[in-house]
């Protein structure tokens, strides 16, 4: 399966530091044994100039809503110059960039052990660091480019624009193994623009020159109806060692990029000619999730083994594998295939064993209530939020069942609530030509409407707000409702020749929780 990939060839790794990498991407040093099925990326140091030669496997990751990977990694020597890296890439294929991990700085070994508390008596000290200065005006005439003068890294003779931009940070995540002395595994994953600080971590690890069998799970994790937090779990046979949580969520266009850097941007001297710096990667046994939408990447199906499964039942519990709340109701009688002496006289000649098949149910007439009234540590009383669990059951031929469960979910019946003191109390307009953070009733500029606005909810939090802008309370004359996410701002500039001098326009907003019930207001403040 790792062969349906394709080769990087790039100048360097785009690094968002603005760091020049000594480094070029050749598909010459990629090479794949379709016997063994081993893909091997070598790293070496160019004997002309002062730069380094490596190569990059990629192909799409299949990602969606998170992921198992299965690689086996036989990591580049190189006495600690070469990092070989399992790369998750969410950014443009041709700007693919990694993140270079240093050690954190132990500052209690740096402290100055001979500062003293209390001045050496008979010593001067300085009260004031404030001393007068005077600013000198000094014009310098300079025939230097306004523009920055470069070459290829391979000194060839530049044909066209280089791009010298520094590119923007893209989401991704890494897993770095570091061979030599101080061998070690590195994790890491970075938001877009950095965003949010760099997470990483990094534990010892004994590197014998074996393969690793590294297992990569992207986990989501969702604590209520609306927030997902995304957790990257790295083991090596068998045997987990590092976990990230609260990664940013990655998209189904994210590539695996195989490869192998020099670390630091070290280029070893060439001591002697005919024993130049060059060391190998080897990756095998890859084995991805399942492609994007597959009922299998959901969860093992239900299976009927000797005899066929001739129905479904659902209940509802207040946890896993219990009913105590809905018994079991027959929801779904498949069709029975025709194998085996149990079903040959009343199968369907039309249904397909091998067939894997999604089945939708509904129940209806519960009693499902929100919260129940319960006492606190500190004996008062609060609304306690039920948690309820799916159960599935199997029933086959025999008699046989099996069970299986969802995650929890929750009941709210309410909408989101408003915040009156926001609403109410001060207009929920800004103007770009009187601040941005002013509120006002009346504005100057005739192109734009900006607004904010503040709405809660205590049980399954707001997943989306749209808002829409009218000349009458309510109305959507100038802007239909439109969504901005989770954000309670909305801005629509496209209003060039439409506002009108003395005219009164007003925004409406629709906030929407967990449980998908909405919540309208209407502006009409005057």
């Amino acid at each position: 399966m790792i062969l349906t990939g394709g080769e990087l060839q790039q100048v360097g790794l785009k690094d968002p530091s603005g760091k020049k990498m000594v480094l070029l991407y050749k598909k010459e040093n990629i090479n794949k044994d379709i016997y063994g099925d081993i893909v091997s990326v070598k790293l070496a140091r160019d004997h002309k100039n002062q730069q380094m030669f490596t190569g990059a496997y990629y192909r799409s990751a299949s990602f969606e809503n998170g992921g198992t990977y299965h690689v086996s990694v036989k990591p580049a020597k190189g006495h600690g110059i070469a990092v070989t890296e399992i790369l998750f890439w969410d950014g443009p294929d041709t700007d693919i960039a990694t993140y270079e991990y240093e050690e954190d700085i132990d500052w209690a070994s740096t402290v100055c052990q001979c500062c003293l508390l209390n001045p050496v008596p008979g010593v001067s000290v300085i009260s004031s660091w404030l001393v007068p200065s005077t600013t000198v005006s000094t014009t310098v005439q300079t025939t230097t480019q306004p523009y920055e003068v470069v070459n290829h890294p391979d000194k060839s003779e530049v044909s066209q624009p280089i791009d010298t931009s520094i590119p923007e940070a893209q989401k991704s995540c890494g897993i770095q193994i570091f061979e030599g002395q101080n061998s070690k595994i590195v994790t890491w994953c970075r938001s877009f623009n950095d965003i949010q600080p760099i997470m990483k971590t990094s534990v010892d690890y004994n590197i014998t020159g074996e393969f690793l069998n590294f297992k990569i799970i992207f986990k989501p994790e969702m604590d209520d109806a609306v927030d997902m937090t995304l957790c990257l779990l790295v083991s090596i046979n068998e045997e987990e060692i590092t976990e990230l949580c609260g990664i940013s969520h990655l998209s189904k266009t994210t590539k695996l990029v195989l490869h192998v850097f020099n670390r630091d941007n070290y280029v070893p001297e060439i001591t002697d000619p005919f024993n130049i710096f060059s060391v190998k990667a080897y990756f095998k046994n890859l084995i991805l999730p399942p492609p994007t939408g597959a009922l299998c990447r959901y969860g093992d199906p239900f299976r009927g083994g000797t005899n066929p499964i001739i129905k479904y039942e659902i209940g509802i519990g207040t946890d896993k594998f219990l009913t105590d709340i809905e018994p079991f109701r027959e929801v779904v009688i498949p069709c029975i295939p025709c194998f085996g002496e149990c079903s040959k006289y009343n199968c369907d000649q039309d249904c397909d064993q091998d067939k894997l098949v999604d089945y939708s149910f509904t129940l209806t007439d519960l009693n499902l209530i929100p919260y129940v009234t319960d006492l606190n540590e500190t004996g008062h009383s609060y609304n306690k939020t039920i948690i309820y669990y799916l159960t599935g059951r199997t029933v086959t031929g025999a008699g046989d069942t099996a069970l299986s469960s969802s995650s929890g979910f929750y009941i709210d019946v309410t909408g989101p609530v408003f915040d009156l003191d926001v609403m109410l109390t001060t207009p929920i307009y800004f103007d770009e030509k009187q601040g941005q953070f002013q509120p006002i009733s009346y504005q100057a500029s005739n192109n734009t409407i900006k607004a904010f606005w503040r709405c809660t909810d205590d049980e399954s939090l707001v997943k989306e707000s749209l808002w829409a802008i009218g000349e009458t309370p309510g109305g959507e004359e100038l802007q239909s409702f439109q969504s901005v996410g989770t954000m309670m701002t909305g801005i629509n500039s496209s209003f060039e020749g439409i506002l009108q001098h003395n005219h009164t326009y007003y925004v409406s907003i629709i906030c929407i929780n967990g449980g998908g019930k909405p919540t309208q207001w209407n502006d009409s403040y005057d």
